[in-house]
């Protein structure tokens, strides 16, 4: 199980000039296993075959697509995702094969478990695909100053224990209580504080504080 957090952005430096590269093969710049050349070419490529099959995303045959694509378009998925193992297609759900075929942005999560399959492995996205925009909107803000670790660890930390408990998928309910929840967070947060350095309990506070400010401007707790 991995935890999701926002796609990966870098900052790459020629002689004076910086350009900033993000995307499926950025990470593969910075540690030196690509070229921006290759990146460009590999990145093309996978956007070309997201294009010939989002029309069979979005009629529920994802399966079918990647059935028809060649080793090597699957070689090609299989390293844009980050793929341990060979992409086996008969093994995959319909929302495994989709998020094989969606950018980070549009994911899914087709049977609203809170839990997004992408090829035969799951994740844990947080805010999940079905949540409200106001509240990937409130994330977002909330989280926009913080470093991709402290992000991270937030993200787990609210994240986690509501998958653990198969609630992830309430979230996407328009009855939800984000403020329950943010108060359910912020008591966890203080009982907890002796059996943790206090620099990270302080970290989540303020991080759960902000984000609630965030979903109450926005309507939501």
């Amino acid at each position: 199980m991995r935890i999701d957090t926002d796609s990966l952005g870098q900052i790459s430096q020629t002689g004076n000039a910086k350009r900033s590269y993000s995307g499926d093969f950025a990470a593969m710049l910075y540690d030196g296993r690509l070229s921006t050349q290759d990146l460009a070419g590999k990145q093309a490529a996978v956007d070309a075959l997201r294009d010939n099959g989002s029309a069979s995303v979005a009629s529920g045959g994802a399966k079918g697509f990647l059935a028809g694509l060649s080793a090597q378009d699957l070689a090609l998925l299989q390293q844009a995702k980050g793929l341990v193992s060979t992409i086996n297609v008969a093994a995959l759900s319909e929302e495994g094969a989709a998020n094989l075929l969606l950018d980070h942005a549009a994911q899914v999560d087709l049977n609203n478990d809170g839990i997004v399959e992408v090829g035969i492995g799951k994740m844990m996205s947080f805010p999940p695909p079905n949540a409200p925009q106001a509240a990937k909107e409130a994330w977002a803000a909330a989280t926009a100053e913080m470093s991709d670790s402290d992000r991270m660890s937030l993200s787990g930390h609210i994240g986690l224990p509501l998958m653990m408990s198969g609630g992830a998928g309430e979230l996407a309910s328009e009855d939800f209580d984000w403020g329950d929840l943010i108060d359910r967070l912020l008591r966890g947060i203080e009982a907890n504080r002796p059996y943790n350095k206090p620099a990270h309990m302080d970290m989540l506070e303020a991080g759960v504080q902000r984000f609630g400010e965030e979903l109450r401007a926005r309507g939501l707790g």
